[in-house]
C-alpha cells in the first residue's frame, strides 16, 4: 500500500491465512499512509509463513500517546483459530522499521 490513507479501520493489514490453504510468504509494504487511530494494529503477519512487514512514512492522527502497535507478529495455524501472538514493534527480520518511520499526532 503506498499513499494510502483509512479512517476508523483497527488494522490496516491483517495477514490471514484461510484454513487449508497453500501458505506462501507475504511482503507487505506499507509506505506513505495516513490512519485515523480508533485502537488498534498497523499490521498482523504470520511469521512462521514468512511474512514481513514494513511500514515506512506512517502517520497516524489522533494518536499522540503512541499507543498505536506498528507491527504485530503471530503464529498462525491451519485449523481457522485465532492465531497466537508472538511478538510486536520491529525485529529486524519479520518487522523491519524505525521509531523515525511512524509519526503520532
Amino acid at each position: 500500500m503506498i499513499t494510502f490513507h483509512t479512517n476508523g479501520t483497527r488494522i490496516v493489514h491483517r495477514g490471514r491465512h484461510p484454513p487449508g490453504a497453500a501458505h506462501h510468504a507475504r511482503t507487505i509494504d506499507l509506505s506513505g499512509i495516513e490512519v485515523n487511530w480508533k485502537g488498534g494494529r498497523i499490521a498482523d503477519i504470520n511469521t512462521n509463513h514468512g511474512d514481513s512487514a514494513t511500514p515506512r512514512n506512517v502517520t497516524v492522527v489522533g494518536d499522540s500517546s503512541k499507543k498505536i502497535v506498528p507491527c504485530q507478529r503471530y503464529t498462525g495455524n491451519d485449523d481457522g483459530d485465532e492465531p497466537d501472538s508472538n511478538g510486536s514493534g520491529a525485529d529486524g527480520t519479520y518487522c523491519t522499521y524505525s521509531s523515525s518511520d511512524i509519526t503520532c499526532r
